[in-house]
């Protein structure tokens, strides 16, 4: 199962703004005049490449829960999680237990990916969307216990 967000086909991610303490994002993203923000928190893992002036969204993904292979989100986990010029930093344990965590619906990865552009993967552990004044929540994730 996804979380219920829109793909955001052809919107623009426009800017990305990192918590000093770094367990918190805030995607903002357009698309004609209208104003999207996502709000990512427990941030567990992110990865962000590629951005530049224009950042063209051809799928955003939020997955949490059943609905996505294993072997995806090892995949994405993987990615998440590793460097240009290095492999990941999870241990084969790590990412099986966050497969556990994200089909259980306690964690969430959000994806998006680029038609041209940023690419960006995020493990966390809450995601809430707004656009123009309408909010929706979700709650993924342990709450830290």
């Amino acid at each position: 199962m996804s979380f219920d967000v829109p793909s955001l086909h052809d919107a623009q991610l426009v800017g990305v703004c990192v918590s000093a303490s770094g367990d918190k994002l805030t995607l903002s993203m357009v698309d004609g005049d209208l104003k999207y923000s996502l709000f990512l928190g427990g941030v567990r893992a992110f990865r962000l490449v590629d951005m530049q002036i224009q950042n063209i969204i051809c799928n955003l993904g939020v997955h949490s829960g059943f609905g996505v292979s294993e072997n995806k989100l090892r995949g994405l986990l993987e990615w998440v999680s590793s460097g240009v010029e290095t492999t990941s930093y999870m241990t084969d344990e790590a990412i099986s237990r966050y497969v556990d965590k994200i089909e259980r619906g306690e964690l969430a990865l959000v994806v998006i990916e680029p038609s041209a552009g940023a690419e960006l993967s995020v493990l966390c552990e809450t995601v809430e969307y707004r656009t123009k004044g309408t909010e929706q929540r979700a709650n993924k994730g342990d709450g830290g216990n």
